[in-house]
């Protein structure tokens, strides 16, 4: 039926029910190609660069005609502080150069091992229980069985025909902690053991061909120099904590600054996975995040020892050695290490000083990562996020929603994982081990989490 209106006009009446089409959905990309602006700080004209390098001058002045700080020896203290946070710094990139490259099968070498030990252990507690632990190999990829899915496969079988599973699976979780906590401590221990071996060749070797200032440099590694200088300098107006403390700031400085660089690598992954979709080009940058995160995590672990040493050192120099009686085990701790030679009441005191490196191994390592982690948060962060959104193809809600996944893997990383309470228990045998075995690898993860 069609209706007419008074100026012949008709209308269908099915088809003037039918609902109004709604608003094209339009999709805004989340990058663009085009050139982006730079940040302030980067967009300042040669004006003002040349306004800083008069204000230098005028600076370098006044400083030459009334030697401000050179009367308070402000350039030796930055010199100090400076030299030694690059020595740290230099130590954290050999040791990213030693774990992640020349070392990076030996801790899967110590995965793998301790998973064919679990596993055998596994099938021995099935067949006390007449359990079968058959992985169903027809209906499970043959990429996804590895030893980790089969001894998950294998665990999650360990249950009674009566339902109950508390007695296989609390036999097996014991033994899974006693084995994979010893080979830890055995490989601590084997790092430990290649570390003494690499100090001492070295200085045999300088010694032997007599290597100009052989004599300091063996000073300064034996000495316990090489890590923290605790000694007061007379001549020195500036206290060893005093000194200790830049140092310690420049390190954090310096980790926050590779740790920043190494999200901007990830968005670099990121855009290539999404954008490109080239493989290859991620395999191409990924490599460079983890270095950064490596390195970074390195001198973290470095700067937790330092600390830990010159608490160690500094103790004894308080009013709380009046109150407790083996002050001076630390002060052998601090020269050459704990004597572990001595014999009855002196073996148990040398167990609390052992004790009190373990704690404060742990504690030093807490209060650096929770400090770190509101440092990037809450200072770094904002301040490099313009940063970021110049130097990627991102928009500004892509590059805030990366913040969010990518700090909160940062969280994880931070957490005190079972390597750090590992080697807080090898300073039970060995309270004056060097930091190489405090390490905790960084990148091993970063393929399989980005």
């Amino acid at each position: 039926m069609t209706l007419k209106l008074r100026n012949n006009t008709s209308i269908n009446p099915v088809k003037a029910a039918e609902p109004a089409a709604g608003p094209e959905i339009v999709y805004v990309q989340d990058w663009t190609f085009e050139q982006k602006a730079p940040p302030l700080l980067f967009a300042l004209g040669l004006e003002w660069a040349y306004a800083v390098a008069v204000l230098l001058i005028i600076i370098g002045n006044l400083e030459v005609q009334y030697q401000w700080a050179q009367e308070r020896h402000i350039w030796h203290h930055l010199g100090y502080v400076t030299f030694r946070a690059a020595f740290t710094t230099g130590m954290s990139i050999a040791s990213t150069l030693i774990f992640e490259y020349a070392l990076h099968d030996a801790e899967e070498v110590r995965e793998v091992g301790v998973m064919n030990l679990q596993l055998r252990v596994l099938e021995r507690i099935a067949r006390s229980w007449d359990l079968d632990t058959t992985v169903p190999h027809e209906n499970v990829p043959q990429q996804e069985l590895d030893e980790e899915f089969i001894l998950e496969w294998k665990k999650m079988r360990l249950v009674l025909p009566n339902g109950s599973w508390q007695v296989p699976v609390a036999l097996f979780e014991m033994f899974a902690t006693i084995s994979d906590t010893f080979s830890c401590v055995l490989l601590v221990l084997i790092y430990e053991l290649l570390r003494w071996c690499l100090r001492e060749g070295f200085l045999y070797a300088i010694r032997f061909f007599q290597v100009w200032g052989y004599e300091e440099i063996i000073s300064f590694v034996q000495g316990g120099k090489m890590w923290v200088d605790y000694r007061p300098d007379p001549t020195d107006p500036w206290l060893p904590h005093k000194k200790f403390l830049g140092q310690i700031a420049l390190q954090l400085s310096a980790t926050v600054l590779l740790l920043l660089f190494m999200f901007l690598y990830r968005y670099r992954v990121q855009e290539a996975c999404e954008v490109h979709k080239d493989s290859d080009l991620a395999d191409e940058i990924r490599p460079r995040a983890l270095a950064l995160r490596s390195t970074a995590f390195h001198l973290l672990s470095y700067t937790a020892y330092q600390l830990t040493r010159f608490i160690m050192a500094t103790l004894d120099m308080s009013d709380m050695q009046q109150a407790i009686p083996w002050w001076d085990l630390i002060r052998s701790y601090r020269a050459n290490g704990v004597d572990l030679h001595s014999q009855g009441t002196m073996l148990m005191e040398c167990l609390k000083c052992s004790m009190l490196v373990g704690f404060l191994t742990l504690s030093t390592h807490l209060v650096l990562r929770r400090s770190l982690r509101f440092i990037i948060r809450w200072v770094a962060w904002p301040l490099f996020n313009p940063i970021y959104e110049w130097r990627t193809i991102w928009h500004e809600d892509t590059v805030k929603r990366g913040k969010e996944i990518y700090l909160e893997q940062f969280d994880l990383d931070l957490a005190l994982d079972n390597r750090v309470g590992i080697r807080a228990m090898a300073t039970l045998a060995f309270p004056d081990t060097g930091p190489l075995p405090m390490e905790a690898r960084g990148g091993r993860d970063g393929p399989h989490e980005w």
